[in-house]
């Protein structure tokens, strides 16, 4: 039921809950002896329309500014990203990237970052930094003569600095991470003592860490020698090693590439671990050594060669592990070997083939040892053919006996009935 006020406003009558409300449902409360109370309304409360008063807009010493961007500069607070000369900073953070080599101290060329900041809020905020603390804190450090601190990252690190000062600057809500800077972001948050930041990047490393992502994470992870990121992503890089890019793996260095291949979640075949391992030794030549050879090779993981890998391997046996006897059969030359010699077709019975079958400066040794086996294959080829030809000689003169017995005794049978 509506109510009639003065000067044509109406109120809501709400019996269930015993309270009055306008269409603009404004709250106020009246006394009792209000003219607009209803009995219904025992406690006294009910809602009124709301009236628009235009007071102006805020000026001061003659400037005006829009009321929703100085509501938005309140909510702001203290920020790192405007200039020195607004935000009142105290601290400045001078950001230099590390060179190529990796080097502590790049040249006086280098022109570092410099964030201005706040101490108490990288230091004493609700997600205060457990470095910066101690910084500040100290005395007669270097660093309180000038209120500066250099500090010197990897590149990684250095792009995700900013987001790493939001986060000290936020009161509530996650890191701003991706794929690119999340293993920084945990670098970073162990740096400079960040507890919030290191559960909230992991909880985005969970969700984003798979086998199209992983490639990234275990390089970044090598890059700052976090172990128990590079156990995670080696062990999901194992499990789905023959549905990675090859270009990726490539790309890897070779100590991430044999972390890879020798965990002990690998699951691949053997022929496809060879493609993947020929793959790698063939695009970074200069980075294969003997041990590295040795431990991707392993017969344990990997028994069977691809027959097209075969010649690409040998040929890297030799070179980088010439003490290795040919006559061990778990070598990787024997097994080489043996899975060149399932094409030996090609370099028996097509000659264009077989004269382009071998690398050049291949050892004759080596071609003489590869045409034996492929004869000796050969031979047991058409031995097999031989056996499955007289097995179906015999087959069919059984069946022919057998028919010309039937006729026979078909004959007889009907030479009986007359």
């Amino acid at each position: 039921p509506l109510k009639r006020l003065k000067k044509g406003r109406y109120l809501l009558l709400s019996h269930s809950t015993n309270c009055f409300m306008s269409r603009d449902r404004v709250p106020l409360t009246f006394r009792r002896k209000n003219p607009g109370l209803s009995l219904a309304s025992p406690s006294g409360r009910f809602w009124v329309e709301k009236r628009s008063i235009d007071l102006g807009v805020y000026s001061f010493d003659g400037e005006q500014k829009e009321a929703c961007k100085k509501k938005k500069a309140r909510a702001s607070g203290l920020s790192w990203s405007q200039k020195p000369g607004e935000n009142f900073s105290d601290w400045a953070i001078a950001v230099t990237v590390k060179d190529a080599r990796g080097d502590e101290n790049p040249s006086s060329k280098a022109v570092p970052k410099t964030y201005h900041v706040h101490r108490c809020q990288v230091g004493a905020g609700s997600r205060q930094s457990q470095y910066f603390k101690r910084v500040f804190s100290g005395i007669g450090m270097s660093e309180s003569a000038t209120n500066t601190s250099e500090i010197c990252l990897e590149p990684s690190a250095a792009v995700a600095f900013p987001a790493m000062l939001d986060f000290l600057y936020s009161a509530r809500g996650d890191v701003t991470a991706s794929t690119e800077t999340a293993v920084a972001l945990r670098h970073l948050s162990t740096y400079f003592g960040i507890e919030d930041m290191f559960d909230s990047v992991n909880t985005f490393i969970r969700k984003d860490l798979n086998a199209s992502t992983v490639p990234i994470y275990l390089s970044e992870a090598f890059q700052y020698c976090d172990d128990n990121m590079i156990r995670a992503a080696a062990a999901i890089c194992a499990e789905n090693l023959a549905k990675i890019d090859s270009e990726l793996l490539i790309s890897f260095p070779p100590k991430i590439f044999a972390a890879v291949v020798t965990h002990p979640s690998l699951r691949c075949s053997s022929e496809v671990l060879s493609q993947r391992v020929s793959n790698f030794c063939r695009s970074n030549p200069d980075v294969v050594e003997a041990n590295f050879l040795k431990d991707v090779t392993c017969n344990s993981r990997m028994p069977v060669i691809h027959e097209k890998e075969a010649l690409s391997l040998l040929e890297l046996a030799l070179q980088k592990l010439p003490e290795v006897s040919p006559d061990d059969e778990k070598s990787l030359y024997a097994r080489c070997v043996n899975a060149a010699v399932v094409g030996w077709k090609d370099v028996l019975l097509v000659p264009e083939v077989a004269s382009s079958f071998f690398p050049q400066n291949f050892p004759s040794d080596v071609k003489v040892d590869i045409l034996q086996k492929a004869l000796h294959a050969a031979k047991g080829e058409i031995s097999k053919l031989e056996r499955n030809v007289r097995v179906h000689r015999l087959d069919s003169d059984a069946s022919t006996s057998s028919s010309s017995d039937h006729s026979d005794s078909s004959a007889e049978s009907d030479d009986s009935l007359f």
